[in-house]
């Protein structure tokens, strides 16, 4: 029997990588007995507007910038005192104060609980989450043609040697500025080194955003400095892909922050096939051989681990190919199959006409 999923994704169709996610979710479920709706909002009176659609499940794509807890609060006891299953994603994980609110009401409204790796569901259950709600779907990996690495250098004037490639917005806890540092002392042994970041900055970045004043710092570092190349293009992905398979090594040396989460930019970089470092936080704790982990996000761990993966190509080789696996068992179309399956674990059931279900 075909059930209607509503999908909650606020940012649905604006650059945002949970919203590039949706989009990849929706696309691998293709069994024919899921139907998606996307709810691109959450109001007072949302519960009734499910009813009204006969959506059977609620699926919250959540990171806690996207919600105002007081209205999610609301809208979850709705949809729970109607006993319409609600499914709750989460892409992020903080134990700040002012985001626990947000922590209880989806450990005590949802019927299920998505995380993307091991370490996330253990930190969830630490932090007060109920063990028989939480469940383990990897994020998944698509994978993209690749032109030549001749071809993709010579058409995108890929000319340092070595290049170092990186993936992410232009925030402070992607650390870039340590890079930058790292890259500026490893010249001294690579003369002709150039770093290449594709990194885009949002439009709601303005001057009243928090990070704004870190933008205006990477503006003067990238202006003063030529073996530094900025690409702020909003690229198509295969673009992307291909211009970071032109790189001899891809970094992302992300830095400890209140709020992680897995990272969807390493899974561009497994697709580019090159030699991936990142630090050994929570954002990679659903990856292990497939990259080089460093201990620590300053500049000289990130500037030992370029020197070594550089110099060694056993290590590079080895990279590619636990990289390649993991492509393959982290397909969408793999993961499609499990999400496929949790949806068929709630059974569609018909609504009485003041709104309840009638099982």
């Amino acid at each position: 029997m075909k059930r209607t999923v509503g999908m909650v994704i606020p940012t649905w169709g604006n650059e945002c990588g949970i919203a590039e996610y949706t989009k990849d979710l929706i696309y691998s479920v293709n069994d024919g007995s899921v139907k998606f709706r996307i709810l691109n909002s959450i109001h007072d009176n949302f519960a009734s507007m499910v009813v009204k659609n006969k959506i059977d499940i609620v699926h919250f794509q959540h990171e806690y910038s996207l919600y105002p807890i007081d209205l999610l609060n609301k809208v979850m006891r709705d949809l729970k005192f109607l006993r319409i299953p609600i499914i709750t994603t989460l892409h992020t994980w903080s134990q700040k104060s002012d985001l626990t609110m947000h922590n209880k009401t989806i450990a005590r409204k949802s019927t299920k609980i998505i995380v993307h790796s091991d370490k996330m569901k253990e930190l969830c259950i630490q932090g007060g989450f109920p063990p028989e709600k939480m469940m383990v779907i990897p994020m998944g990996c698509r994978t993209y043609p690749l032109q030549p690495m001749e071809k993709i250098r010579e058409e995108n004037h890929i000319d340092g040697h070595p290049a170092i490639g990186f993936l992410g917005f232009p925030f402070p806890h992607k650390g870039i500025d340590s890079l930058i540092d790292a890259l500026k002392q490893l010249k001294i042994t690579f003369p002709n080194l150039k770093g290449y970041f594709l990194s885009h900055y949002p439009n709601y970045l303005n001057e009243h955003h928090p990070y704004y004043p870190f933008l205006q710092k990477l503006k003067s570092e990238f202006s003063r400095k030529s073996h530094l190349i900025w690409i702020k293009d909003y690229l198509p992905d295969t673009q992307i892909v291909n211009f970071l398979h032109g790189m001899d090594v891809n970094i992302l040396p992300y830095k400890n922050h209140h709020q992680q989460g897995t990272s969807a930019a390493v899974k561009m970089l497994l697709a580019a096939k090159r030699p991936i470092i990142t630090t050994d936080y929570l954002y990679f704790a659903d990856l292990n051989e497939e990259v080089y982990k460093i201990t620590g996000d300053n500049v000289d761990e990130i500037i030992k681990a370029l020197h070594k993966t550089l110099l060694n190509k056993e290590l590079q080789e080895r990279l590619i190919k636990k990289g390649n696996s993991f492509l393959q068992t982290r397909s969408w179309e793999e993961i499609g199959k499990l999400y496929e399956d949790l949806y068929e674990q709630f059974v569609p059931s018909s609504y009485n006409k003041i709104g309840f279900r009638k099982d």
